[in-house]
């Protein structure tokens, strides 16, 4: 003490540190706790982005075969299972509607031990 009055020194006092680590630790577990949720994520990005690149492989290979030639089929790529059926459709409006094939492509695959599927359609005309 200096003339009986208190002497501030400049710096932090235990307090300050302490509170100031207790924010930086609350804040770095909450980022830390994200990351499983972003890997979560972008896996189940990926493996929809796969399955898409196989069921358009499929609807691309029906557009090529033409309305004759299509026909049901079914097989696997990678962990994918892919099995395309078809319906006769008779839209609203249409005279002849036999010229008119609904092509549907489901794709099939198991996660986290799950079977999960989605299914594509395409038109297909003669």
């Amino acid at each position: 003490m200096e003339n009986g009055k208190w002497r501030m020194e400049n710096g932090f006092s235990l307090i300050e540190v302490i509170l100031a680590l207790a924010i930086l630790i609350l804040g770095l577990v909450g980022v830390i706790l994200l990351f499983p949720v972003g890997l979560r994520a972008s896996r189940q990005a990926s493996v929809l982005s796969e399955e898409t690149l196989v069921a358009q492989s499929r609807l691309e290979e029906i557009k090529t075969f033409g309305y004759e030639e299509i026909d049901v089929m079914e097989g696997a790529q990678g962990n994918f299972k892919w099995a395309i059926s078809l319906e006769e459709v008779a839209p609203e409006g249409v005279v002849d509607p036999s010229g008119l094939r609904k092509a549907i492509v489901m794709v099939t695959w198991n996660q986290g031990g799950q079977e999960k599927k989605d299914s594509f359609v395409t038109m297909v005309a003669r």
